[in-house]
Order: C-alpha cells, then sequence, then structure tokens
C-alpha cells in the first residue's frame, strides 16, 4: 500500500509539472507572437467602424452617372441617395445652411432645386437662359447665381421665390463663379476673353475686368476677400489676383491639368486639383510656393475645403471618378510648418470601407467608396 501511495503522489507530481512546463512554453509562445499580433491588430483597424473617432462627418457628392446627388458619411459608413437628377449634370451647390442643394443641367437648360431633409425637390426645374453649367451660392444665403455658358451671362436666383433675375453680361464662353465672403461680388472667369468680369451685386452689373491670361477656368476667392486663385489648365498654372488692387500675379505652377482649386478655412493653403495628374498640390498662400503633390486617384476633377466655423472637418474633400470614391486629405501637416511637405502618397482601399493611411510629413488620407460605375463630378458640404 506503502508504494502504491507514492507511486500516485509521483504520477501527480509529473502532471503538474508537465502542465506548468504547458503553461510556460504557451506564454512563451505569446510573446514570440506577440508583435505580429500587434500588426495584425493594426491592419484591421484601417476600416473604419461606427464609434471610430474621425475628422470627417459627411459631404453631398454630385454624380453624373447614374445621375443624382447623394450623401457620403462617415459614423454611420454609408452612401444614401439624396434624389435622382437630370442626365448629364454639370455643378451644384448646397445653400448656406445646407437645407437646399441646386443642380445645373446644361442639355435642358435648367437648374433643380432639391430640398435635402424632404429629399425632393422644392419647385419645379429652374429655367435659365443658354446652356447652365457652373453655380455659387452668396454667403448671406439671399440668392444663388448660374452661369450661362452660351449666352455669356449669369442669371441670379432669388433662394425665398427660386424666381430667376434678369440675366448680366459678362463675355464670351465664362465658365466659371465664385461669390466673396460678404456677398458683395461675384467674380466669373471668361475663357472666351482671359479675364475674370467682376460683378457687384448690389447693382447686378459689371464694374471691372481683370486680365488673367488665357482660359481662365475654376476661381476661388480667398477667407480674407483679398485674394483670388484662377486656374489656367493648359498652362498647368494657377494665377493669384490682388483682389484689393483688381492685379493679375504672377502664375503659380500647379501640375498637369489643373481643373479646380479651393482654400483652407484659415486661407493658409490653397488645394489644387490635377485631372491628368491624379493629384492634389497644395499652395502656400504666403509664399505663393507649390508644395509636395499628394496623388489621390485616377483624375480627380473636384475639390472643397470646410468653411470657416462650419463643420466637416478635414482639410480638403475631392471627386475622383476614375476610382468611383471621394478622396478626403484629413489633416494636411507639412514637415516644416509653410514650407513643402516631404513626400506625396496614394489610398490603399480595403473593400468598401474607409482607409486611413498617415504620411511621413503628416499628412492624413482616407477614401469613401461609392458603389461600382459611380462617377462624381462635384463635392459640396452637408
Amino acid at each position: 500500500m506503502t508504494d502504491s501511495n507514492a507511486t500516485t503522489r509521483a504520477g501527480r507530481v509529473m502532471k503538474h509539472l508537465i502542465r506548468a512546463v504547458s503553461v510556460r512554453r504557451g506564454a512563451l509562445v505569446l510573446l514570440m507572437l506577440s508583435p505580429l499580433l500587434l500588426v495584425s491588430c493594426v491592419n484591421r483597424t484601417e476600416t473604419l467602424r461606427p464609434g471610430q473617432t474621425i475628422p470627417f462627418i459627411g459631404a453631398l457628392v454630385l454624380e453624373r452617372a447614374p445621375a443624382k446627388v447623394v450623401q457620403a458619411s462617415v459614423l454611420p459608413l454609408q452612401v444614401k441617395t439624396i434624389h435622382a437628377v437630370c442626365a448629364n449634370p454639370s455643378s451644384f451647390a448646397t445653400s448656406p445652411g445646407g437645407t437646399e442643394v441646386d443642380v445645373t443641367c446644361p442639355s435642358q437648360g435648367t437648374v433643380i432645386a432639391i430640398n435635402v431633409q424632404a429629399q425632393a425637390l422644392i419647385v419645379p426645374p429652374i429655367r435659365v437662359r443658354g446652356t447652365p453649367t457652373a453655380i455659387a451660392y452668396a454667403p448671406l444665403g439671399n440668392y444663388f447665381y448660374v452661369v450661362n455658358t452660351s449666352a455669356g451671362s449669369i442669371t441670379p436666383i432669388e433662394v425665398a421665390t427660386h424666381r430667376p433675375q434678369p440675366a448680366i453680361k459678362v463675355g464670351p464662353n465664362p465658365t466659371s463663379i465664385a461669390v466673396s465672403p460678404d456677398s458683395a461680388y461675384a467674380y466669373v472667369s471668361v475663357s472666351g476673353a482671359d479675364y475674370i468680369a467682376v460683378i457687384s451685386l448690389l447693382h447686378n452689373r459689371v464694374v471691372k475686368d481683370i486680365n488673367v491670361g488665357p482660359a481662365p477656368g475654376a476661381i476661388a476667392i480667398s477667407p480674407s476677400n483679398s485674394l483670388a486663385y484662377v486656374v489656367n489648365s493648359a498652362a498647368g498654372t494657377v494665377v493669384p489676383v490682388d483682389l484689393q488692387r483688381d492685379v493679375a500675379l504672377p502664375p503659380i505652377q500647379a501640375g498637369a491639368d489643373p481643373v479646380d482649386v479651393a482654400f483652407s478655412p484659415d486661407g493658409q493653403t490653397a488645394f489644387v486639383v490635377n485631372k491628368s495628374a491624379g493629384t492634389v498640390t497644395p499652395i502656400n498662400v504666403l509664399t505663393s510656393t507649390p508644395n509636395a503633390p499628394i496623388a489621390v486617384g485616377t483624375s480627380p476633377v473636384s475639390v472643397l475645403t470646410t468653411k470657416p466655423g462650419g463643420t466637416g472637418g478635414g482639410s480638403a474633400v475631392v471627386a475622383v471618378p476614375g476610382a468611383s470614391a471621394v478622396t478626403v486629405i484629413l489633416k494636411y501637416q507639412p514637415a516644416i510648418p509653410g514650407g513643402p511637405g516631404s513626400t506625396g502618397g496614394k489610398f490603399t482601399t480595403k473593400g468598401r470601407g474607409v482607409v486611413e493611411e498617415t504620411l511621413p510629413d503628416g499628412t492624413v488620407l482616407g477614401i469613401i467608396s461609392l458603389p461600382p460605375g459611380s462617377d462624381p463630378v462635384a463635392v459640396a458640404w452637408r
């Protein structure tokens, strides 16, 4: 009996030793694998989930195909249809309060007004003279203005009644419009005459033409109302315009085929979309220096930035039809304050999720994938 008990006790001790060794080996294996597990966790967090913090809320997107306005948003991640629109829409704008969106329909010669909350047309399509191709709201919200390219004019439309007012002649082949932050002036690029027309919105007439060189395109006004940037696609430049003296300044090199431009809320950076290059070039406004371009996808066409004091977050949002996506520059931070960024970058997508990538210079990128086949032509804050 004594020998048997001893044998039993020895067996129990051996089992405990084996168990202890197994635990230690398991702990050692976990320690060896922990870096890999951490890397795996980091990779899994690239796709944003509801509840994650991100400084981008949502934007409205105008899609040429399949001809509708959608809201692309994060938290929750979704692409929601606001309303179907006309065939081949060219541009749109949202009211300062974000309750209305107005879409230009060149082939129909009309503008469609949509109530965003009700997701319904406000009035029947608004008939304007000529071919409506561009649109902009006055920040005070009383009027929006439609560029009639074939008629060489712009049409003011009263927001309260949606009635078009008498057209204002500006010159041959106008293509783009921007309204000053104080709603005092509208600036129209007149590509057929190589100038921008300055319109007094108090008197609804052209008060000055400013020569900016051949075929001016997209135009943006700085938040301080002291500077305009005008795109020249053929030359690959933007032309700064001193609005205090009404004179054009030396052009700034932007990139291949620039098509749109927008100022950051603080007015220190201008983001220029280069369609052929697939990039956005940030320009230091204080020094008129182009920083390193940021790759945003195939054939980007439109850019906007957060309004001063507004919501939406992020530095810039870009419509990228070549990728059926909306590209977001969540944070732009050059390596040297006021100096050039150190590198460009491109997005890596994961399904239809939003992917975040931080570049070496601190720039943070993100992407929202639209349904396959989407052809976004413009973006606006919601």
